[in-house]
């Protein structure tokens, strides 16, 4: 179970086997080839590169522990402890992937929760 903190350093989720869950365990998107698609409408948020999660624009909407090549990151807060996650018995099927753009070092404009949403 791998913490996900926002430009603050707060953490706002959990990624555990490809799979994307909020601070209230619920689960909101899923990784394939480093694209993060939406559980629900399983269209592409943006990617996961180098420990970045970033927008569609390429700009970084939050970090893991060691991420590089993007914007300053703070020191991050000592995350609560890793709840436990319920799998889902299906993946949905990706609607497409758009090109990848060039990753920034910039924060994005959106904040995790619009991200997610």
């Amino acid at each position: 179970m791998i913490p996900i903190f926002n430009r603050r350093g707060k953490t706002v989720g959990w990624i555990a086997n490809g799979l994307i869950f909020n601070q209230a365990n619920q689960l909101r998107a899923f990784i394939r080839n480093d694209a993060i698609f939406s559980f629900e409408s399983a269209h592409c948020l943006g990617w996961l590169e180098a420990g970045f999660l970033r927008d569609r624009n390429g700009d970084a909407v939050a970090f893991l522990s060691g991420a590089r090549e993007g914007p300053p990151v703070p020191i991050p807060e000592i995350p609560p402890l890793a709840p436990i996650l319920a799998i889902p018995r299906f993946i949905p099927v990706p609607s497409g992937t758009p090109a990848r753009p060039v990753a920034s070092r910039e924060w994005s404009s959106v904040e995790w929760y619009q991200f997610m949403s």
